[in-house]
């Protein structure tokens, strides 16, 4: 946070705000959720993260439930929550945009691991209302939306359970392009300065496509990244055009210029 503070969730959808003392000091926790608490009845989705607004007029947490939004102050961690579409849940990680709109994936009629119906896009504004409840479904077969990202030109850059990479336009929210190879669970994809979108998926892939969805190039990591079965996060990209993934318990780059 921007006082210094650390906001934690916790792989059991445990909510800390935890005080930096400083070095050689032990942290203590400010304020944690309160699980008797009306908003967290359902409990908190991990897999989805939490993203924190910070300005003069809002001070929030933000956190996906297992079929809500919810938000915290990052005052004393007091809650209200908004109920998601019926039938839907989050299956993203959570973005939020200047004015405060949090954006997100879900899918609806669950069919299988990972695996919805219906996948849509969702906007609520910072007082917990839906902006977008007519938004369209974005795909006719099962899938779900593991990552999403903003990219240029109006464009939302989705990541797959199976389907791979799509580029998505946010007005229409419409398919406008993307690309599918032998990858899964695909994180946020990432577009860098030149318009090229960089991303990553299971087994071990690392894929760059243009804004058209046209492969640019595409790597594999060595067979003993793909043992530990965790899907590349989502990519960084520094000024110098080196690429950077976490992958299990070590760190891979690549050099984007090459």
């Amino acid at each position: 946070a921007l006082d210094g503070n650390i906001v934690l969730l916790t792989e059991e959808g445990h909510l800390y705000r935890i005080k930096d003392q400083g070095q050689d000091q032990i942290p203590y926790v400010k304020w944690q959720t309160d699980p008797q608490e009306d908003c967290l009845s359902a409990g908190l989705a991990p897999r989805s993260g939490v993203v924190l607004d910070e300005t003069e007029d809002r001070t929030f947490a933000w956190v996906a439930g297992k079929n809500s939004l919810v938000r915290f102050s990052l005052l004393d961690g007091s809650c209200s929550q908004v109920d998601l579409p019926a039938g839907f849940e989050p299956t993203s990680n959570l973005l939020l945009d200047k004015d405060g709109t949090v954006v997100l994936g879900v899918g609806g009629n669950v069919l299988g691991d990972d695996l919805y119906q219906e996948i849509r896009i969702l906007k609520y504004s910072p007082e917990l209302e839906l902006l977008n409840p007519e938004t369209p479904n974005l795909s006719e077969s099962a899938t779900s939306i593991t990552g999403i990202s903003q990219g240029t030109g109006g464009h939302w850059l989705l990541g797959t359970s199976n389907k791979g990479i799509l580029v998505v336009h946010d007005e229409s929210m419409t398919i406008q392009a993307g690309y599918f190879d032998e990858f899964t669970h695909v994180p946020p994809p990432i577009q860098g300065l030149g318009g090229q979108i960089f991303s990553s998926g299971l087994p071990h892939w690392i894929h760059v496509i243009s804004i058209d969805g046209d492969l640019v190039w595409r790597r594999a990591f060595d067979e003993l990244d793909a043992e530990s079965g965790l899907a590349p996060s989502s990519p960084i990209i520094d000024d110098e055009g080196l690429i950077y993934f976490h992958l299990g318990n070590h760190i891979v780059s690549l050099d984007c210029n090459i």
